[in-house]
């Protein structure tokens, strides 16, 4: 399921935990039949009924089913009337007997009425013009599964039924539905369309549309059978829809031969007017007709939906707090589908484009950083689940290789086969598929801790003349997070000219790790993850050329400007997602939020000019602007400059040839422009005493949280004043973050332990969307 476009009722998500929570039923529904009347649509309204052969696996004597907003006509147990409670968001009934395991029985809720819909406009039934149609995922419900919007049922991702369908409307009409179509019949002033899909699904996958639809029938070879393809759409829309699915066919054999079999009766979409996004409904993808534009524009969300066939219809997360197993996956997906039809370098693209967005914006956007599990309800779809899902998934199959990567997602595959998962059990397959400690470890540190690695080479040591040893020396320094990242494998490379490299594998475990190698030949430039298999806190982009001319790097925020040169030369730039692993206490104050490398192979007579891009706008909830130097720009940038050093380690000083593009000196935005650039690292930085970064406000304002006892011999209570998410940091004089803990919206009050601190002035940083705000705390012991 794709949304696209943020919803800004999500502040109102509903909570009926505990209407709507999690059950484990004491039986299982062998078959679920449903027959509704959807005719004369401009009623807004159905009628119908439900029929279900259940099985027992506890003794029960009532079942409930999830219902909302229609009325309830009766209800039948083995064809006698039944008694039962309307209730609401459900129905109970009362069983004549108490039914013991392996008792079976047959119920049927006859029902009526105006179906619900979302209040956040995504999700429920709608009735548009000449289409009638259901999104079985509601955002702002709880839970998140939406079948009981137009039909009773179990609407648990856990709860999978085989169902058959009979659909009656107007004789000019079609009705598109999951599974096999059987046929269609015309009596009176009707018509009745039959179809049957006898594998398993859950209710959120349910789906019925109709409208004056026409058919475009074809089929496909899939690996264990062939299948039907259909597309449903007016008979005006069906040239555009051909041109836009052209390339179906190529998804579904790429995703046939990287997953494994394609398990549905058929693969099918139907083409509705609503254009906030597609719904993954097993073999009845429903989707926007505008994005059906006889274009290739929107090809990422036909294989988004259709790659949930895979993740997250076949295999279903068991939680909403699992969704990354659902949607993470299909979001990848977008980008693999790009590699098999287009190859790697548009995969490659794709990929550093989405983690980009990522490492600016996710944060932001879901107003907090997470982890990829146990993810709150108010963001279940947000950006830490598609996307950065997406992102560490690409990581994952950098770190496990091909072969193991593919190996384990066909044996994830095979072994929920028509279930349900959880993010262990994708971690136990991974492990017992090859992947070993080291899926282990990535599955600790990228999937069930938040934030992300950042890995730099600290220090280079070259002796030898043949052979050539040389000792490499990396860091880290993670974002969001203090925990080391273990058992990382990362390549690094060697490059002996502009187009010629080796490289190696180092497994990375510690805060410093020292490595050894020999070469035959002298490495002139040393770089890690240049073909960028895994995404960490840094997003880089790199020209190799020959011709004089200005380059834009927009993924590393910057320009190159090469106004001379003889011969061809690679210059690569990283844009670290960190701040430097010191900030300065006295003028110039350093960016704490990133900085950038500037490496690669060129002669000492090219001469390069380097763009830097700076904005310290923030731009609320949804942003797309703004977001890299909020931390260090709070009023003006007039006394903004870049600081530079030749290598990790060296003095941080003031670049003295720079070109500033302001515009507005208090719009905080613009370029700066590093004339005759040098290898090394640059960072933005504030002269001014009163804009530095860890600023003390002043006596009566009003603050956001309290620290006490202040001075303190260890303990220190911090409570806070309002309801804001934030990040508590503790850093020292240097600037440099000994603690952090993730303030979320309903915590009152937090006890830190900094016993392991020194004497000392240390600050204590309070800061999230719109607001950073630091206290002074003195540690006495």
């Amino acid at each position: 399921m794709v949304k696209l476009r943020f919803l800004s009722v999500l502040s109102l998500f509903i909570s009926l935990g505990s209407l709507q929570a999690m059950r484990v039923d004491s039986f299982i529904l062998v078959n679920t039949h449903i027959e509704l009347k959807i005719k004369d649509l401009s009623n807004k309204e159905i009628s119908g009924s439900a029929s279900y052969k259940i099985k027992f696996v506890n003794s029960s004597n009532s079942i409930r089913f999830d219902l909302s907003k229609l009325n309830v006509d009766s209800v039948t147990l083995n064809g006698k009337t039944a008694v039962y409670n309307r209730e609401p968001e459900m129905i109970r009934i009362d069983l004549d007997k108490l039914y013991k395991k392996d008792d079976s029985c047959e119920i049927s809720i006859f029902y009526s009425g105006n179906p619900a819909a979302d209040p956040s406009g995504w999700g429920g039934f709608y009735f548009s013009g000449d289409f009638a149609f259901n999104l079985g995922v509601g955002f702002t419900v709880d839970p998140h599964s939406y079948g009981r919007a137009w039909f009773p049922c179990v609407d648990e991702f856990t709860s999978k039924s085989p169902y058959s369908f009979r659909i009656e409307t107007d004789t000019n009409y079609m009705a598109a539905c999951n599974g096999l179509f059987i046929g269609d019949t015309l009596i009176n002033d009707s018509r009745f369309w039959e179809y049957k899909e006898s594998v398993p699904m859950s209710a959120y996958l349910v789906s019925v549309s109709v409208s004056k639809f026409h058919k475009l029938e074809s089929s496909y070879q899939g690996i264990e059978k062939v299948f039907p393809v259909n597309l449903f759409a007016r008979v005006q829309d069906t040239a555009k829809v051909k041109t836009s699915f052209e390339k179906l066919p190529l998804a579904i054999q790429a995703f046939e031969n990287a997953f494994g079999p394609q398990v549905y009766s058929k693969v099918g979409y139907n083409f509705v007017p609503f254009n906030n996004g597609a719904m993954e409904h097993a073999g009845n993808i429903t989707y926007p007709i505008i994005f059906a534009n006889g274009t290739y524009d929107y090809e990422s969300l036909m294989a988004h939906e259709l790659s949930h066939h895979w993740w997250g219809n076949n295999v279903t997360c068991k939680t909403e707090g699992d969704m990354w197993l659902n949607e993470g996956w299909a979001s990848y997906c977008e980008h693999f589908y790009k590699q098999q039809v287009y190859g790697d370098s548009a995969y490659r693209e794709s990929i550093l484009q989405n983690h980009y967005r990522v490492l600016r914006f996710a944060h932001i956007n879901d107003q907090g950083v997470y982890s990829l599990i146990n993810i709150p309800k108010e963001i279940t779809y947000g950006n830490h689940v598609y996307k950065k899902g997406a992102d560490v998934i690409h990581s994952l199959r950098g770190v496990l290789g091909d072969s193991v990567f593919f190996k384990a997602c066909k044996t994830y595959q095979s072994t929920y086969k028509l279930g349900n998962s959880s993010t262990e059990d994708m971690k136990t397959v991974f492990m017992s598929a090859g992947g070993n400690q080291t899926a282990k470890g990535f599955f600790e540190n990228w999937i069930e801790e938040k934030g992300f690695p950042h890995i730099t080479i600290k220090k280079q040591i070259h002796s030898g003349n043949g052979p050539f040893l040389l000792k490499i020396i990396t860091e880290q320094n993670p974002r969001f997070t203090e925990k080391l990242y273990k058992n990382l494998p990362v390549e690094i490379f060697f490059f002996k000219g502009v187009n010629t490299y080796e490289k190696r594998l180092i497994t990375l475990n510690n805060f410093l790790d020292t490595f050894d190698f020999s070469f035959d030949f002298k490495p002139v430039f040393v770089c890690l993850d240049f073909q960028e298999k895994i995404s960490d806190a840094i997003t880089d982009q790199y020209i190799i050329t020959s011709t004089v001319g200005t380059y834009n790097l927009p993924l590393a925020l910057a320009n190159i400007d090469l106004k001379n040169n003889s011969d061809s030369c690679l210059i690569r730039l990283e844009h670290h997602w960190v701040g430097p692993e010191k900030f300065r206490i006295h003028p110039p104050y350093m960016s704490d939020y990133r900085y950038y490398t500037l490496d690669g192979i060129w002669e000492d007579s090219v001469s390069i000019d380097l763009e830097l891009i700076y904005d310290g706008r923030q731009g609320g909830v949804n942003s797309s602007t703004g977001y890299l130097d909020h931390t260090l720009i709070f009023k003006t940038e007039d006394s903004l400059t870049v600081l530079y050093r030749g290598y990790p380690g060296d003095y941080w000083r003031v670049w003295d040839d720079i070109e500033f593009s302001p515009g507005s000196k208090f719009d905080k935005q613009g370029k700066a422009l590093i004339k005759n650039a040098r290898k090394g690292e640059y960072v933005f930085a504030m002269f001014d005493e009163n804009l530095k970064l860890f600023t003390i406000p002043n006596n009566g304002k009003i603050y956001s949280f309290s620290v006490y006892p202040n001075p303190s011999t260890s303990k220190v209570k911090i409570d806070f004043l309002n309801d804001k998410n934030g990040e508590i940091e503790v850093l020292n004089s240097q600037g440099q973050v000994l603690h952090s803990y993730t303030k979320a919206t309903k915590i009152n009050s937090v006890e830190l332990d900094l016993n392991s601190l020194s004497d000392g002035v240390y600050t204590v940083r309070f800061y999230g969307i719109n607001f950073d705000e630091s206290r002074k705390l003195i540690l006495k012991h």
